[in-house]
Order: structure tokens, then C-alpha cells, then sequence
């Protein structure tokens, strides 16, 4: 019993002792899944008429854009 308990606490030191190491694709995975979260939480919480106020507003910098590109 003695034996099997010291080569379980020896298997967990060399599993806590590694650094989690995440590839380059699966950190690309993990941020678009928590962006996509996010602005589902944002669309929720956010009143709709804060949505069209802010619409409006970029839509007269795109009017005002364009005018003076004329």
C-alpha cells in the first residue's frame, strides 16, 4: 500500500511540475469563442435603442465621409 501511494505522489509532482503549453491554433480557437461569447452577452444586456443610437451615429460619419470624398 506504501508503494502504491509513493508512486501516485510521484506521478502528481511531475504532472503539476509541466507548464500547460497551448498551441498557436487552439489559443486562436479559445479567443474567438470568448469574443463570440462576449458580444452575445453585450447584445443582451445593451438595450436595442443604444444599438440603433450608435447605428445612427456611425451611419452620419459614413454620410459625412463620403460627402466630403466628392
Amino acid at each position: 500500500m506504501n508503494n502504491l501511494l509513493s508512486r501516485i505522489s510521484r506521478k502528481f509532482s511531475k504532472i503539476r511540475g509541466r507548464k500547460l503549453r497551448i498551441s498557436k491554433n487552439m489559443k486562436h480557437i479559445i479567443g474567438i469563442v470568448l469574443g463570440v461569447v462576449g458580444a452575445i452577452i453585450i447584445i443582451q444586456v445593451v438595450p436595442m435603442s443604444i444599438w440603433f443610437f450608435l447605428l445612427g451615429i456611425l451611419l452620419l460619419a459614413l454620410a459625412w465621409a463620403l460627402f466630403n470624398m466628392l
